[in-house]
């Protein structure tokens, strides 16, 4: 798998959990920010390793989700946006940009 499938099935993963939220105002307020933040996960997929532990982060969430875990899920969630953010602080991203 490439980066640009990564960046695109990573997109969808992110849609269907706002989605299944069931609240429409979070939904459409996290697909806007999904946008607006897509350049800067690309950038953080672009490495085959962060890739392969992004994908590994996801489903470790979604088997949570699954099993009601919900304290199990935030916790897993978090620790992979801390992830993302360590990578693209690696990889010299600026937020400003």
């Amino acid at each position: 798998m490439n980066a640009e499938q990564v960046t695109v099935l990573d997109g969808r993963f992110h849609t269907v959990l706002y989605e299944a939220s069931g609240s429409r105002i979070l939904s459409r307020t996290m697909i806007d920010f999904h946008k607006f933040v897509q350049r800067a996960r690309k950038s953080s997929v672009i490495s085959e390793e962060r890739a392969r532990k992004s994908i590994r982060e996801h489903k470790q969430i979604l088997r949570a989700i699954k099993d009601k875990d919900t304290d199990l899920a935030e916790q897993l969630a978090n620790e992979h946006i801390m992830h993302v953010i360590q990578n693209l602080k690696k990889q010299g991203y600026n937020e400003t940009e």
